[in-house]
């Protein structure tokens, strides 16, 4: 799953799982939006899916996005945006590097489902952490504020 970071400019991988014989995809590193323009435009802009079963799929255009699928071993791909709130906040990126892989159009409006359940439970946990820390905040100045106002002897 990635993450459309607040500038716009870089997404993050912030959850993964790949199979037995693939290498582990890096969590929490920013990856300029410049690697994939096109997808990027299809995804955050347009929002729609964007997928390709094959290189060959791609349109001129996706230039870019193709060299570098080249380079990081893509062959097939299916994004599909996570809308909250109105704007693009994730992205669910399932990248097949072993072969190629047609996605049924079924699976799309599933996926886009698991990933807003997925999607919303991040958010309530973010709101949660929130709370509590501006509890811990509040706690602590409340205790601040009554040590300065005990009597002095």
């Amino acid at each position: 799953m990635l993450q459309i970071l607040p500038d716009k400019a870089t997404w993050q991988v912030t959850h993964a799982a790949v199979a037995g014989d693939v290498p582990p995809v890096p969590l929490r590193v920013e990856l300029p939006v410049s690697l994939f323009p096109y997808a990027y435009n299809k995804l955050i802009h347009e929002r729609q899916v964007h997928s390709f079963s094959k290189l060959e799929d791609l349109p001129a255009e996706a230039y870019v996005d193709r060299e570098t699928s080249i380079e990081w071993g893509i062959r097939s791909c299916l994004y599909i945006p996570i809308i909250l709130a109105d704007s693009v906040v994730y992205i669910i990126s399932i990248d097949s590097v072993i072969s190629e892989h047609v996605w049924p159009e079924e699976f799309i409006p599933r996926l886009q489902l698991l990933g807003e359940i997925f999607v919303n439970a991040l958010e309530r946990n973010q709101n949660r952490l929130e709370i509590e820390e501006r509890l811990r905040f509040e706690r602590l100045d409340l205790r601040s504020f009554s040590r300065f106002c005990e009597p002095r002897a």
